[in-house]
């Protein structure tokens, strides 16, 4: 709970590329924490702690735009104009 009450967590956009079109369809939210005295905590090692203490919700409801993102809600044709 430190992490998320100082904003240590942030999330990172990472699209979803069909290849056979090459273009970007959606784009996934990753969760990402950089701690000032631990460096880069890898999502493999935080997630299931989170998941063990109840606090998922809380780290999502932190970040509500990601769940445009993972719901496939996020209009992607902006992006493919690059």
């Amino acid at each position: 709970t430190e992490a998320i009450r100082n904003k240590e967590m942030t999330a990172y956009f990472q699209p979803k590329v069909e290849l056979r079109k090459g273009r970007i369809t959606s784009m996934e939210a990753l969760a990402r924490w950089i701690s000032p005295t631990l460096g880069f905590v890898s999502p493999a090692d935080f997630i299931p702690v989170a998941e063990r203490a109840g606090l998922i919700r809380e780290i999502d409801n932190r970040y509500p735009h990601t769940r445009d993102f993972s719901r496939g809600e996020f209009n992607c044709k902006l992006l493919n104009k690059f």
